[in-house]
């Protein structure tokens, strides 16, 4: 099985993704009572709007990540990863294009667990520890598995090539992961997760969709994944 194969290089490039993440943004101090236009301001948090801002600040992180030709040479001596980073730099999202969007919850974990062995553990034979740590890599991690798809080299790439950062919502928000195209046969991977105490862990890497490899993992997807119209 490809994707089994595939298991033991994406759990070690989780820990590599972790490299460029940045420190969470502070909660604003408050005290006494909550203000009329504090309570309104809270009841008209508009979430689609929140995250295309995050979803638009993130991918250009990365963007200028890959225009770096010095970056790459501080993680990997790979002169395929450095063809890679060729061809994509300069590669802009593009937030006017349709998206697709999956709110990543248990269901779309167990599909994860099953896929990385023949015959899958269920959700309930993993510790809680286990759980959490392959949860919270869930969404960058499926990106890794399709772009492994292409090569081992792409694997690489995507470990070096990821970008996070953690915000603190207004109010919760539901782990999912985006899909936002470009005008290239690569989108941008974005990949929210609620880390604790409010804050809302985000990375982004990139997604090779060239020879189909978007579509083999389209039936592990399954209904999860939709099409968010602009």
């Amino acid at each position: 099985m490809r994707i089994k194969k595939l298991a033991a290089i994406v759990l070690a490039s989780a820990m590599a993704i972790s490299m460029c993440s940045c420190e969470a943004k502070e909660k604003p101090e408050t005290s006494g009572e909550v203000s009329v236009e504090a309570k309104e301001e809270e009841s008209s948090f508009d979430e689609a709007a929140y995250l295309d801002k995050i979803t638009e600040e993130m991918t250009n992180h990365l963007a200028a990540l890959a225009m770096d030709e010095k970056f790459g040479g501080l993680y990997s001596n790979s002169p395929e990863v450095e063809d890679i980073r060729k061809s994509i730099a300069g590669v802009k999202a593009d937030m006017t294009k349709d998206y697709q969007e999956m709110i990543v919850g248990d269901n779309v974990y167990e599909r994860y667990i099953t896929a990385m062995e023949d015959d899958g553990p269920s959700v309930s034979e993993l510790s809680s520890e286990a759980k959490e740590q392959v949860n919270k890599a869930l969404g960058t991690n499926i990106g890794t598995m399709i772009n492994g798809q292409n090569g081992v080299s792409y694997v690489a790439f995507s470990a070096v090539y990821a970008y996070s950062r953690t915000y603190v919502p207004e109010k919760p928000i539901e782990n999912r992961v985006r899909i936002i195209p470009t005008d290239k046969d690569v989108s941008y991977y974005v990949s929210f997760y609620n880390s604790g105490d409010g804050a809302l862990t985000v990375t982004v890497s990139y997604l090779f969709v060239n020879e189909g490899a978007f579509e083999k993992f389209v039936p592990f997807f399954g209904d999860d994944l939709k099409t968010i119209t602009r």
